[in-house]
């Protein structure tokens, strides 16, 4: 779709050097201003790893001071997080051990993760430690989400998801289970009979909001279970606005961008579907953030099916603006739910603002929202193959070359028995990009489990830095030599 689009930008500081009790590396006796635990190693690193998978890692340290030090808490910054201190009381010069266990989650692409260390230290009573490394998913899509829209109550909806792996041959859908709804009815169902794919790889998921479901916006999860060995567990968050007769658009409403101490509106129209007239009762926000008035639509005259709502509040602290009001309408026992979204800025927050005016974009829209912007891509190049040699084990050697890597990861290499699939993965892991360095990189894979004389297909995936996977090479065939080929290709 093409159309003029018109932004404002907001630049928010997020980073920046660490605060006066951040943990140092241990290089000597500190001065006596300076904490007493030092961290041989603050900042480590817990390489790749699939969603739903926990890390653990401990932190190895020594009290430079000339008194013991209690350890009070250790606090990751992840949900589900854990971690102890070994000793919990470290003597002068003595030394010891934070271990944390971390589950990573749904998160997806680089990722950091901070651990909070609380002491008596009266120099530095939090000192903080980080972990980070590479989250990819084994599914396709690797962000898979189930946006049901607008449902109207009487008829319910229905979706369908194609879901696959490139990490088995044959994805199994082992169980599913409805997760975020808390005590209301079960209304949305799912399931998992179909095959999908060029090859049957992959399973087609079903879910549906039933006919009658209670009006309101839900937000959950379908925790899947699979057969995949990397990560058996899958979870696939879905959203859904059921209405009945009175119906907002646009929901949510946008409030805009203002700095703390300014105000914000916005506006949506209530039109009722079956075209009979209603008035405004009272609008409630249970973070009291917002308030709501209710004027004729401009076409009143004409259509008194129609409301104007406007809604108004003050922005109080920087951050993001988010909430849903239950708008009650005269008449009409059901309220209407309405949601909300702003940015609030500091007043010293400086505000870009670029006119788009007149740029033309031309969108298609993906099947399911992507964690982030996508990336540019590397031009692709289909990979060669190379010489085994000699009487060596039977092999296939891939080699690629690739440029303007730019928020590229690295790749994946994917094989099959035939050119439809299925494809899996035969890399042990992610090939990395080679780190501080630009202009054009080359790649060597060599495959050794294969078997002489069978042909097998190739391809490339291309991993970006957000964890979004994408086809990188065309389709590359391979034979085997057998024995009596005396090691000719």
């Amino acid at each position: 779709m093409t159309r003029p689009l018109g932004l404002a930008l907001a630049c928010l500081a997020l980073c920046g050097p660490l605060p006066p009790g951040a943990a140092r590396a241990a290089s000597g006796p500190p001065p006596a201003s300076s904490p007493a635990l030092v961290f041989e190693q603050p900042q480590a690193e817990f390489g790749d790893v699939h969603q739903r998978s926990t890390v653990e890692h401990r932190f190895a340290f020594v009290n430079r001071s000339a008194r013991p030090v209690s350890i009070a808490g250790v606090l990751p910054r992840a949900e589900g997080g854990t971690g102890e201190a070994v000793p919990s009381v470290v003597p002068p010069g003595g030394r010891g051990e934070i271990r944390v266990r971390v589950p990573v989650g749904d998160r997806l692409g680089r990722t950091g993760i901070r651990i909070a260390v609380d002491s008596d230290d009266p120099v530095a009573p939090r000192l903080r430690v980080g972990l980070s490394g590479f989250v990819e998913s084994a599914y396709e899509p690797v962000a898979p989400r189930l946006d049901f829209g607008v449902v109207f109550r009487e008829s319910g909806r229905n979706l369908a998801l194609d879901l696959a792996s490139r990490e088995i041959e044959r994805l199994e859908v082992r169980g599913i289970e409805i997760q975020g709804l808390g005590t209301q009815p079960p209304f949305v169902t799912a399931r998992a009979d179909e095959r999908s794919g060029d090859a049957g790889e992959g399973v087609k998921l079903r879910a549906e909001i039933r006919p009658g479901a209670p009006a309101g916006i839900f937000h959950g999860t379908l925790l899947v279970r699979t057969n995949v060995p990397s990560q058996p567990e899958l979870a696939i968050p879905f959203a859904a606005a059921v209405y009945e007769d009175v119906v907002p658009e646009p929901n949510p409403v946008p409030l805009g961008l203002a700095r703390v101490g300014e105000g914000f509106s916005g506006e949506t129209r209530l039109r009722s579907r079956s075209g009979q007239p209603f008035d405004l009762g009272k609008a409630v926000d249970p973070a009291g953030r917002i308030t709501a008035e209710g004027l004729p639509c401009p076409d009143a005259a004409t259509d008194a099916s129609c409301l104007l709502l406007r809604l108004r509040g003050t922005a109080t602290a920087p951050g993001t603006l988010e909430g849903e009001i239950a708008v009650s309408l005269k008449g009409i026992a059901t309220p209407v739910p309405v949601r909300y979204f702003g940015v609030a800025a500091s007043q010293s927050t400086e505000i870009r603002t670029l006119d788009l005016t007149g740029v033309r974009t031309e969108l298609e829209a993906p099947a399911a929202p992507l964690p982030v912007p996508l990336v540019p891509a590397p031009p692709a190049q289909a990979p060669e193959a190379g010489p085994a040699g000699g009487s060596a084990p039977p092999e296939v050697v891939l080699r690629w070359q690739a440029s303007k890597e730019e928020g590229v990861y690295g790749y994946h290499v994917l094989r099959s028995r035939g050119r439809l699939g299925p494809y899996v993965r035969v890399d042990r892991g992610i090939i990395r990009v080679p780190e501080g360095a630009g202009g054009s990189h080359s790649y060597v894979f060599r495959d050794r489990e294969v078997a002489p004389g069978a042909t097998y297909d190739y391809y490339l995936d291309l991993v970006t830095t957000s964890g979004e996977v994408r086809r990188f090479s065309g389709v590359l065939a391979k034979t085997v030599p057998s024995p009596s080929n005396d090691g000719k290709r």
